[in-house]
């Protein structure tokens, strides 16, 4: 098999450093776009596979427009990234997606039947050798060990505490604007909470009713 067109497990890429590689993994985290330091987005994933369970494998995406960052729906589905490439920068080994040659696509359980994805980058093409791949990696949603966030600072909404940093699971019930054109997010986590009030900057077109979301925040 032509080496351009292998997937490789997660494990096998940290020895990779200044090469590029095609990668597949199911997405744990993801964080909101923004402005990187020169004029492109960026968005930075967090995925994982059968190779790397216990840990998170940092891809950074960078792209011209910012409706070309990925959207995640759910924070277990599926991304499958060609030509992304290995970088090590302070000692810690990430993906880079580049815009001029990487590519990706993003899939769900459903999605997954017919490996047709609900998002994919400008000029992303399913090679032949993905398709097992993504099958596979559908058949294993429902068996496969996810936890949202960082444990060590995972909290419920019920037990938040003031000038806290912290990371949350819940499930958007509903997006406001308000009168001062800031966002007001009402979400749920399963428990009893008193109202709380986020003070957050983010774009509405990444959040909408019934996603679930993963959240690094400070509650003041």
């Amino acid at each position: 098999m032509n080496n351009r067109h292998s997937i490789i497990p997660i494990r096998d890429a940290l020895s990779r450093v200044n090469q590029k590689v095609n990668l597949i993994g199911f997405v744990r985290e993801s964080s909101f776009p923004r402005k990187s330091l020169g004029t492109d987005y960026v968005s930075i994933l967090k995925i994982v596979d059968e190779s790397y369970k216990d840990e998170e494998f940092s891809v950074h995406i960078f792209t011209e427009k910012l409706e070309h960052l990925p959207v995640i729906r759910s924070y277990k589905d599926i991304i499958i990234l060609y030509q992304v490439k290995i970088e090590e920068f302070n000692g810690r080994i990430d993906a880079v997606f580049k815009k001029k040659f990487s590519s990706y696509a993003l899939f769900d359980e459903q999605s997954c039947i017919d490996c047709n994805p609900y998002q994919a980058s400008p000029g992303f093409r399913l090679l032949r050798p993905g398709i097992g791949f993504i099958r596979r990696m559908g058949n294993l949603c429902a068996t496969f060990p996810f936890r949202g966030g960082m444990d060590e600072y995972r909290l419920s909404l019920k037990h938040l505490k003031t000038k806290e940093y912290f990371d949350v699971v819940c499930k958007v019930l509903h997006v406001e604007k308000t009168a001062n054109n800031a966002w007001m997010l009402f979400v749920w986590d399963g428990t009893d909470t008193p109202p709380l009030s986020f003070n957050m900057h983010f774009l509405y077109r990444w959040i909408s009713p019934a996603h679930f979301l993963v959240l690094g925040l400070s509650y003041e």
